[in-house]
């Protein structure tokens, strides 16, 4: 495994990154990093399908689009997963997939492989948009290859001193 700041600087995003990012409603899309706001602790991002809107998002908000390692998830870990894909608008956006925020409820092995099943982390109580085309409540069976995690606070900080 590597070091703890080669692992903690792997998980923070940098400029430049392809990362999952937080829109509206509680909906993730694909994004690059542009910068960082260390004084409040913000990106600056890029959408990938090239909507202006919604740039701005908290550290906790942004996750690297890279696949984890099983070592990254476990019951109870935060985590970016897919569910769902939008048409391009035109003059705003050109589509994709789209992730949201959710909570690993079960980890399972099977045939070698790790599969790991949750609910979403927020509900229509919350804001969180429910009445999109293939919406459930909970995922199942997903792969590291499928997820992704956010950086936490230490990680955000670590960035903010290197």
């Amino acid at each position: 495994p590597p070091d703890y700041c080669t692992a903690i600087r792997s998980r923070a995003p940098q400029p430049g990154d392809k990362v999952i990012s937080l829109h509206f409603q509680y909906a993730y899309y694909t994004s690059t990093i542009i910068s960082f706001d260390r004084e409040n602790m913000t990106y600056y991002i890029e959408w990938d399908d090239g909507d202006p809107s919604g740039r701005h998002p908290k550290y906790n908000q942004v996750g690297l689009n890279v696949e984890p390692d099983e070592d990254d998830i476990g019951v109870g870990s935060t985590v970016f997963f897919p569910q769902g894909s939008y048409r391009g608008t035109e003059g705003n956006n050109t589509g994709g997939v789209r992730f949201h925020e959710g909570i690993v409820q079960s980890c399972q092995r099977r045939d070698g492989i790790m599969f790991y099943s949750g609910h979403h982390s927020r509900g229509a109580d919350d804001g969180k948009w429910v009445t999109y085309k293939d919406y459930n409540y909970y995922f199942t069976d997903m792969t590291t290859a499928q997820l992704r995690i956010a950086p936490n606070v230490m990680d955000a900080l670590f960035q903010m001193d290197n």
